[in-house]
């Protein structure tokens, strides 16, 4: 993890996915890309040395009360011109070098849940690199619990878990992986057996990993019990089945919101895994 998008539109959300991108880069020796779409009139060149240097005193201010991620971590800063945020995030030609994308959301402001914003949402249905969704005023925890859920939905390509995988060996993380059985069979399925002795030989002795089957209507009500049950996970991590013609977390009516715990980052994982 060598690379990491930042979306800065010098909001209050950008301002703590630049921190929580710090200390993933911090940790990993990464690089953090700020990009900033301008949807002004006046010409790039004429406007962009002005955001970028607007863009750094942003950056330093967001992290003014951490020494460390501001000595050492590198930022470099880009602006790109464009009327809509996905147009120009995806014509800037950066996503095909980066390996993270680290985006600020907003939360539901006094409601146990998060909201998972429309460009989140709809960055996450284009690109095929994996996203952590950052709520407001969420402070970086130590990841030692990473909470999985799978819904045995559409199970192909096991590379598609390396960078939670990468996550969890970075911060020493145990990964509990919850299978959220949504039908009523009494047993999981030969399909639920040979999915976990895939996930059990992926994560291997490198990373600790556990296994929960939990029966839920639906894969969002599923992780919302864990989470009401358990209250040591630090992360959310999830396959955003794309190309899914079933149902799965994000082909439901709950699409752009997810009801998790306050201040719960989400790691949204591509359905195609990794490309070589």
């Amino acid at each position: 993890m060598k690379k990491i998008l930042v979306p800065v539109d010098f909001s209050h959300n950008s301002s703590d996915a630049l921190r929580f991108a710090g200390e993933i880069a911090f940790k990993s020796g990464a690089e953090i890309f700020a990009i900033h779409v301008y949807s002004g009139t006046r010409p790039l060149k004429n406007i962009a040395p002005i955001i970028e240097d607007k863009m750094l005193t942003f950056t330093m201010h967001a992290l003014r009360r951490h020494d460390r991620l501001k000595l050492s971590v590198k930022y470099s800063f880009h602006v790109v011109s464009n009327t809509k945020f996905l147009a120009g995030i995806l014509s800037s030609g950066m996503l095909a070098e980066m390996d993270l994308v680290v985006m600020g959301t907003k939360g539901a402001d006094g409601l146990k849940s998060v909201f998972i914003g429309s460009n989140t949402f709809n960055l996450a249905q284009k690109i095929d690199k994996p996203i952590i969704a950052v709520p407001r005023n969420t402070f970086f925890q130590q990841m030692k619990r990473i909470l999985f859920c799978s819904d045995f939905n559409n199970h192909q390509n096991i590379e598609r878990l390396k960078p939670l995988k990468d996550l969890a060996l970075l911060f020493n993380s145990e990964v509990r992986i919850c299978h959220i059985r949504t039908n009523s069979e009494e047993h999981p399925s030969g399909e639920h057996m040979s999915e976990s002795v895939e996930e059990d030989n992926f994560f291997g002795e490198d990373v600790k990993h556990t296994f929960k089957i939990i029966n839920a209507g639906n894969i969002l009500n599923g992780i919302n019990n864990y989470l009401q049950v358990k209250s040591d996970i630090d992360m959310v991590a999830v396959v955003n089945h794309k190309r899914s013609t079933m149902t799965s977390l994000f082909r439901t009516d709950h699409a752009k919101k997810l009801a998790f715990h306050a201040n719960m980052p989400l790691l949204i994982l591509s359905d195609t895994g990794v490309k070589a």
